[in-house]
């Protein structure tokens, strides 16, 4: 006997879970990567962005030694678009020109790969979220 399913309903389910774990990974991962950007001027920090779409590729005036200003401004930029198309990627992106450099370890204040911890850090979290 055939077990009655409605692939509408389970469509909308899909989509939604997408999104949700679309918004939970940007918002780790923002929250979690601008602290740990190594600091000099704070110029690194204040160039973690957040876009939907498409990457700007601009660098951004200024600094956020704390990092503060720049978590709140992206954690919102991602809110704000929660509603947006799910397959619509989140861009987050730090156009200063030696941030690869220090993603390699040119800075004692952080490991080298500090981004792609970064990224397990926003995936943890979503997992952990999922299991309780």
């Amino acid at each position: 006997m055939a077990i009655p399913f409605n692939s509408a309903e389970i469509m909308v389910a899909l989509t939604s879970e997408l999104a949700e774990a679309r918004e939970v990974i940007a918002t780790e991962f923002v929250k979690d990567i601008v602290p740990r950007t190594p600091v000099d001027t704070g110029h690194a920090r204040r160039n973690w962005q957040v876009n939907w779409g498409v990457p700007t590729g601009n660098e951004l005036p200024g600094v956020d030694k704390a990092g503060s200003d720049t978590v709140t401004s992206g954690v919102s930029k991602v809110r704000t678009g929660r509603n947006r198309n799910p397959f619509l990627p989140v861009v987050i992106e730090n156009n200063v020109p030696y941030i690869g450099r220090l993603n390699a370890g040119s800075s004692k204040q952080a490991p080298a790969n500090f981004v792609e911890l970064s990224i397990v850090v926003a995936i943890n979290r979503l997992k952990a979220r999922k299991e309780i």
